[in-house]
């Protein structure tokens, strides 16, 4: 099999370890390298806009004609959060009977849900042809709430698209607490990850099987907002810990070698995918906007 070249594409801003990283310049057999791309808002103004009819398209595309071997990412989760159901946190926008959104919203409350709601489906559009094509991929969230189940919270986790995907044999959900892998909250987190079994394994091996295991008031509280009074404490957690990026850098690039092996590939990447060869780092201080901001 000839392919022009094996990319992964992930989302967000580039920082020092992170999983583009940890994956860039890997060699998954002599002459067979992965290449890497990070596609954000945030990175690229225009062509980074992913919930476009147009960029849903040119990563389908991508994707079919096997220019695109894997994707992941965590799609926006601040509509969704736990943290507006705290008091001082801001409004809730959706629930278990209002998925897509809560009745009598904001325009700018709407504005949030309607994008939160296209980088999610977006992201498992592209799992799906992954899934069919022999890719692989993984898809990030907090863990459904248990806690405010007598709420009725919305949680990607009871999605029909998330629950078809697991109808699959070559899908699985794992969850975990991301202090196993160096956070420093517990921020209790599940994985859906496509033909990357090796990343169940490594999970389980952390703490306890997974779990924390650092004890009553061993991490930092996420409640309330920052010294800045603006932004919430819970914003920190959008960045990976490296343990976790180095965990799915692990496990990405044990199924990319066992499928791949003997692959002819051409060197270069693509003229197509040159806009996302993105090489300029933020600071592990700076986190994604969220389009959230307090009403005055």
């Amino acid at each position: 099999m000839t392919l022009e070249d094996l990319h992964i594409s992930m989302l967000g801003f580039r920082r020092e370890g992170d999983l583009h990283a940890h994956l860039q310049h890997q060699q998954l057999a002599p002459g067979l390298e992965l290449h890497v791309i990070s596609v954000d808002l945030c990175l690229q103004k225009e062509q980074g806009n992913l919930v476009t009819p147009a960029a849903h398209g040119f990563w389908q595309h991508q994707i079919a004609k096997g220019q695109v071997i894997g994707a992941g990412g965590g799609p926006p989760c601040e509509t969704f959060t736990a943290a507006r159901f705290q008091e001082g946190g801001p409004r809730v926008l959706r629930s278990a009977s209002f998925p897509d959104g809560l009745p009598a919203l904001r325009f700018r409350e709407w504005q949030q849900v309607i994008v939160g709601t296209r980088l999610f489906l977006f992201l498992m559009d592209q799992l799906l042809l992954l899934a069919k094509c022999g890719g692989c991929g993984f898809c990030e969230h907090p863990q459904f709430p248990t806690w405010l189940r007598s709420k009725e919270p919305a949680s990607i986790w009871a999605h029909p698209a998330i629950r078809s995907l697991r109808l699959l044999a070559c899908c699985g959900v794992t969850s975990f607490g991301q202090c196993v892998f160096g956070a420093a909250a517990v921020k209790p987190t599940s994985i859906l990850h496509l033909r990357l079994p090796r990343f169940r394994r490594i999970v389980f091996a952390q703490g306890r099987c997974g779990r924390c295991p650092h004890g009553a008031h061993a991490h930092a509280q996420l409640k309330g907002f920052e010294e800045d009074g603006t932004t919430f404490r819970t914003a920190r957690c959008k960045i990976y810990p490296e343990g976790l990026n180095r965990a799915l850098a692990d496990a990405i690039l044990t199924q990319a070698a066992k499928v791949y092996a003997g692959v002819r590939v051409s060197a270069g990447l693509p003229q197509e995918l040159e806009p996302f060869n993105h090489v300029d780092f933020v600071g592990c201080d700076i986190v994604q906007p969220d389009l959230y901001r307090p009403v005055v």
